[in-house]
């Protein structure tokens, strides 16, 4: 028995091309032994991947109190596509939703709302884990109270931590029953990645657990809610029980006067320390080696350099540091045929494309070269 069918609901369970985990879609076809096309929702285009990559979405079934998002299967005055209402009550099986305001919109059949709405799964915050806001920001970590009463005001005002009042993801002032906000959390932040070939890779995520500072550690300023400004950098003296550092600021980087002590480690990072090379300078002008040495900071480079001097009398060397890099973002597309043609993989490009067209050798070759030749910038997706 086949594992899906066309017309299946799946999602995602790890990131794939402009597919995020979680993401929902629908099978549209199939090919190869393990190969399924599918169209993602939110506009994410059609993808070919393995099975593997998905999993079969539950049949739901509506009930009270569930919070559901309009799909707008055909236009109407009272819904908006993309935003939340509520199964308020139910009558001889008819179901009524509202808006978070309490606003009657429609009454409906059970067994046409799931082809009408889709359910919001409920969420649940775990302390420490980044998220997404309602209105797409980054957050986190986050720390989780129970009530109003918070303990620590101060790091929520200087940014060392975001709060939430609630463990659904209902932020203050937008606590109570019934109210969303802009800054309430509508799920667990997974940073995109590249497409990637049709093989298992590992979804990065922030969610890992945060990178212990150990003694000696150079650290630098993430957030401005300190008296230095963000970039300050300081040694790592010492870890204390209570989760604070006792660190010692590098003076030359701090402009607003911030002694040493004990800090907590939510607004800072490790600093990374510039790579530099020696070279040979001759009537002023620098001559590295074709493939020169990469040296793991400037002091190491500089001894290297009065070495070279020391045995080279008369020559004169030079240490360049690498302080700024610049690249753009490899193309991304909706196919992974397209990927691989335009890495100059054209082989398995072909064969993927036989693969879900059924096309002759020749076909799928000419098929492939002319969009090389005229499409291929056109079929990049916009990051």
């Amino acid at each position: 028995m086949a594992k899906f069918k066309v017309g299946d609901r799946v999602r995602f369970v790890e990131n794939y091309g402009r597919a995020n985990k979680g993401d929902e879609a629908t099978v549209t076809g199939f090919f190869a032994d393990d190969g399924v096309m599918v169209d993602v929702d939110n506009d994410k285009g059609t993808h070919s991947c393995f099975m593997s990559r998905v999993e079969l979405v539950p049949e739901w079934r509506p009930k009270v109190g569930d919070r559901v998002v309009w799909q707008e299967p055909f236009k109407a005055s009272m819904y908006t596509k993309g935003k939340e209402y509520l199964i308020h009550k139910e009558e001889y099986g008819t179901l009524f939703i509202t808006d978070d305001n309490g606003n009657l919109h429609h009454s409906w059949n059970r067994e046409n709302i799931p082809g009408s709405f889709s359910l919001v799964v409920p969420l649940t915050i775990e302390a420490g884990k980044f998220y997404k806001t309602r209105d797409g920001r980054k957050v986190g970590p986050v720390v989780v109270a129970q009530g109003q009463d918070d303990p620590w005001p101060w790091k929520a005002a200087y940014g060392l931590i975001t709060y939430y009042y609630r463990h659904d993801g209902f932020s203050c002032p937008g606590w109570a029953d019934g109210h969303r906000d802009a800054d309430d959390i509508i799920a667990e932040w997974v940073d995109e990645q590249a497409e990637q070939p049709a093989v298992a890779v590992a979804a990065s995520n922030d969610n890992a657990a945060p990178a212990k500072f150990k003694v000696g550690d150079l650290i630098e300023l993430t957030s401005s809610g300190y008296a230095a400004d963000v970039g300050a950098t300081a040694y790592v003296r010492s870890a204390r029980s209570d989760g604070m550092y006792d660190i010692e600021w590098v003076r030359n980087t701090l402009r607003n006067g911030q002694s040493d002590g004990a800090y907590y480690p939510f607004s800072f990072k490790l600093a990374t320390t510039p790579t530099a090379i020696v070279a040979l300078i001759e009537d002023g002008q620098p001559k590295p080696a074709t493939r020169p040495k990469i040296h793991a900071d400037q002091a190491a480079a500089t001894a290297e350099a009065e070495r070279l001097a020391l045995e080279h009398p008369g020559q004169l060397f030079g240490v360049y540091v690498l302080t700024t890099t610049s690249q753009e973002p490899a193309p991304t597309y909706a196919h992974e045929w397209q990927r691989l043609a335009a890495k100059g993989e054209k082989i398995a490009a072909i064969k993927e494309l036989r693969g879900i067209t059924g096309l002759g050798l020749k076909a799928t070759k000419d098929a492939v070269e002319y969009w090389l030749a005229n499409d291929e910038t056109r079929s990049r997706i916009a990051a």
